[in-house]
């Protein structure tokens, strides 16, 4: 790969989520190292009402396709947009950078890398993004390396992606302030089959591929299209079985029908899907789980007469007792300063955050509460009761109106965003929205049985529903049905995601599946022992908390479709049903490999690389990239010599902390690891492999430990005590990357 890069990363690697917005990544908040100095970027502007080039000096070329930005808010950039650039070539401008080094899939691993670029756009001094189906070419001025993979670094300043104070060590988390991490979007270290290893003897059946068969072990689906369009996006999609034995493998002979089939119906489920953080406390089924407006806390409301509130790293805070029967529903006030909660016992409770009664309303005697919410200015309380009405108290308890025309209990309350509008739910199979003072002026009423949900979009254009005849309905605020939603057993709850393009859905089938706007399915999640009582969003769209009646709530974070992770694919038609497990390769789907048929000005791929992400590298000196952001063109390396120790640092005879410190090391030093605290106690290095130690410290210093000073370490001591304390000198001050430079030699 180009020779020009030079450097190495050690870098982080996990599933993620298909985004929940269409824009791209944003321009994180400026995370350099050092505060006097940076890497600087080449700038050149471009028209982006047509197709453009943009030249820089060094020889790179970006080629722009026409209308291929868009601000913050979707919409399309017209006019000038200036394209910004640059190249870490080397260890000192990844370490001038700031950018993170670490790759983590429950072990620390080693990667050398040749070099890292950066591209960003931005119109008239504000960001822009790359709009959904648009790539940027980039044709570098060296060749890229043979078996390089390339490397994408998604950035803790995403949109709607991240809460605003980082709340879960996540696997691939640098450290409290900096979560981005590296993902894989393209795999160029695993050659393909050659047309060598092809038979010769075409006359011998016993070596031909069956059809759909790929002599590289992958296979193809035959898809019903014409009766199943959305199945388009899988139609050159080639799977790879990744279970073990034959009894599920569709290449194997007793399952070559399975290939020769047309299936009407396709799903893919992550069933090795764990959740980041379980939360355990309660002794019954928890009924709701759901974020403070601010993302700081959770709130479970439970069958076991209680309602808990945690924090999101699953530390419970406080348990809200009172009632005397199960609590339905619990939510805080948009203020985050209040919760209400609903109970069987007929009354709801206003409670501050920290646990203290602040009142009780009452419902009827005898009447329970399904349902309870706050107004978004958070004057008022709604509630849904078991005989049909629905209620609205002031906060400080008076009743407002009565709500009057549900045949059976109301199962769910919601105010409009601008709380002009009341949304219910019932077992009447209707949800209705109403006015304050009591008129309805909606009636949704295709339910074929009882809805337990609904719940407006963030804008008020749209509501979902949830109901017991195994579908949530998308319908327009006039009361349009626009799409329908199926899962195999009743459906509890649905939501929107905060930006309004993806919907969720919670079902008694064990599984939560997110769905986008247009009624298509993206991702599941599947409980191995307990159906989903609820599901919901983050306030930023970037996690899930999911309710169970397994008396558990779950966090996770929200489903991506991974390359090289194991998924169970369900294939079905009208007779048959077929399951196996694989895993995802190129076009898997729209977030992994570009679709776009309009492109037919590819280059033929020469290294022979497997695309695997939302960048790939069209042949030696190109690469297409669909993000903006830092690209990295690496591959990942193991030592067997390496030596892992508990790391300790001096400098002038006391002990640092809270520092980063820098490894570099390998022939032309292109490792580069950044360290922070939580690292030390895992410090790993290959004794004799051109080590050297940067430390970071404040006003720009550093300080170091050289080769020199690796070559006088008793290696063997080391070794026997898994233990050692680096002694750093030298504390300059860092000017410049060519200071920096200096320095590191």
């Amino acid at each position: 790969m180009m020779k020009i890069f030079k450097k190495v990363v050690l870098i982080h690697l996990l599933m993620l989520l298909i985004q929940v917005c269409t824009t791209q990544t944003s321009q994180a908040p400026n995370k350099s190292t050092f505060k006097s100095f940076d890497v600087n970027y080449a700038s050149a502007g471009v028209d982006v009402s047509k197709e453009g080039n943009v030249q820089f000096q060094n020889g790179t070329n970006i080629k722009v396709p026409v209308n291929a930005f868009v601000d913050a808010s979707g919409k399309t950039v017209k006019g000038k947009v200036d394209i910004e650039y640059r190249e870490l070539k080397n260890a000192s401008e990844i370490v001038a950078s700031g950018i993170p080094t670490n790759y983590s899939n429950s072990k620390k691993q080693q990667f050398e890398t040749e070099g890292v670029i950066e591209v960003r756009a931005k119109s008239n001094g504000k960001d822009v993004y790359l709009a959904k189906n648009k790539d940027l070419e980039i044709k570098l001025p060296k060749n890229i390396k043979a078996g390089q993979n390339l490397y994408h670094l998604e950035e803790s300043g995403e949109q709607s992606s991240y809460l605003k104070t980082p709340f879960i060590t996540q696997a691939y988390a640098q450290n409290a302030t900096d979560s981005r991490k590296w993902v894989l979007v393209y795999e160029g270290s695993k050659a393909q089959i050659s047309n060598d290893n092809v038979p010769k003897d075409s006359s011998d059946a016993s070596q031909k591929p069956q059809e759909n068969k790929n002599l590289d072990g992958t296979f193809s689906l035959k898809l019903n299209l014409q009766a199943s369009p959305e199945l388009a996006k899988y139609k050159d999609t080639h799977w790879m079985y990744a279970g073990k034995g034959s009894k599920n493998d569709p290449t194997s002979e007793e399952n070559k029908w399975v290939l020769n089939e047309t299936w009407d119906a396709l799903e893919l489920v992550q069933n090795l899907f764990a959740p980041n953080v379980v939360l355990k406390g309660h002794t019954k089924a928890v009924a709701t789980a759901v974020f403070s407006p601010d993302g700081s806390y959770l709130i479970t409301a439970s069958s076991d007469y209680t309602a808990k509130i945690w924090s999101v790293t699953g530390r419970l805070i406080t348990t809200l007792k009172g009632h005397k029967d199960f609590i339905r529903t619990a939510v805080f006030s948009k203020n985050n300063q209040y919760i209400v909660t609903a109970s069987g016992d007929g009354t709801a409770k206003i409670w501050t955050k920290d646990g203290s009664l602040v009142r009780t309303l009452e419902g009827k005697k005898n009447v329970g509460i399904y349902a309870a919410n706050f107004s978004p200015d958070g004057s008022k309380v709604v509630a849904g009761l078991e005989d049909g009405t629905t209620k609205i108290w002031t906060l400080e308890g008076q009743l407002l109106k009565t709500l009057e025309g549900h045949k059976k209990a109301v199962y769910s309350v919601e105010f409009s965003p601008n709380g002009k509008y009341i949304l219910t739910a019932s077992a009447d199979k209707t949800a209705k929205v109403w006015t304050l003072d009591g008129k309805m002026v909606r009636d949704l009423t295709k339910h074929r049985k009882a809805i337990f949900s609904a719940r407006f979009s963030s804008d008020g254009a749209k509501i979902v529903t949830a109901s017991a005849d195994k579908t949530a309905r998308i319908w327009s605020l006039e009361g349009k049905q626009l799409h329908r939603l199926r899962h195999r057993k009743a459906v509890y709850a649905a939501t929107f995601s905060p930006n309004n393009q993806y919907i969720l859905t919670a079902s008694e089938d064990n599984t939560a599946k997110l769905w986008d706007i247009n009624g298509n399915k993206i991702s599941t999640l599947r409980s191995q022992n307990s159906p989903f009582s609820y599901a919901v969003f983050s306030p930023n769209g970037r996690y899930i908390l999911t309710a169970s009646k397994d008396n558990t709530a779950k966090l996770w974070t929200k489903p991506e479709l991974v390359p090289n992770t194991p998924y169970e694919l369900e294939l079905s038609n009208s007779q048959k049903v077929f399951r196996t497990t694989i895993k995802l390769l190129a076009n898997e789907n729209k977030e992994l490999a570009s679709n776009n048929e309009k492109d037919d000005e590819k280059e033929p791929v020469k290294s022979q690389e497997k695309e695997v992400g939302t960048g790939k590298i069209v042949n030696e000196r190109t690469i297409k990239v669909s993000k903006i952001g830092y690209y990295s063109f690496a591959r990942p390396i193991v030592d067997k010599n390496s030596v892992q120790i508990k790391a300790n640092f001096q400098l002038d005879g006391k002990k640092l902390n809270n520092v980063t410190v820098y490894l570099i090391s390998g022939k032309d030093s292109k490792e580069v690891a950044k360290l922070n605290r939580q690292d030390w106690k895992s410090f790993r290095f290959t004794p004799g492999n051109n080590n050297r130690i940067l430390a970071v410290l404040p006003d720009d210093r550093v300080a170091v430990f050289s080769k020199k000073d690796f070559q006088k370490m008793p290696i063997e001591e080391v070794k026997k005590n898994k233990a050692f304390t680096f002694i750093l000198r030298k504390k300059s001050k860092m000017k410049s990357v060519k200071a920096l430079n200096e320095i590191l030699q």
